[in-house]
């Protein structure tokens, strides 16, 4: 059974670890960086099967208007357990409806979100960072 928590923290090695074992790639396997982007954002929403960390969502929320979801990791073996459902869910029940989540995405993903109920915007820009 899949257990979900807005609670539980996770180190940087281990969001490193999730990331290997899924199919999207969001952000470099840097187990440094990657702890940067958990101390950083206040949004952090974790996926759990006993004591394996199968998922993550991490952003920045402004508690008003929107939230950004820097990073969303399922790992593949659990791809198809609709986890996405589930963080998107609860996210709305901890905001509320009226906030706005928004994501990057590359193509590989994007049927995935669309099917998640999120809408393909051709309203926003981005300045590309270098890795």
């Amino acid at each position: 059974m899949i257990t979900y928590s807005a609670t539980k923290t996770i180190s940087g090695t281990q969001l490193a670890g999730l990331l290997s074992a899924s199919t999207s790639k969001p952000a470099p396997a840097d187990s440094h960086r990657l702890q940067r982007i958990l101390t950083n954002s206040n949004l952090l929403y974790t996926a759990w099967d006993a004591d394996k960390l199968v998922g993550c969502v991490c952003g920045l929320n402004d508690k008003a208007y929107c939230c950004y979801l820097s990073l969303w990791v399922v790992r593949a073996a659990y791809n198809q357990r609709s986890i996405g459902d589930a963080f998107i869910q609860k996210i709305h029940h901890d905001l509320g409806t009226g906030i706005s989540l928004v994501l990057l995405s590359d193509s590989q993903d994007a049927l995935h979100y669309s099917e998640l109920r999120f809408e393909n915007v051709d309203s926003g820009f981005e300045d590309k960072r270098a890795f």
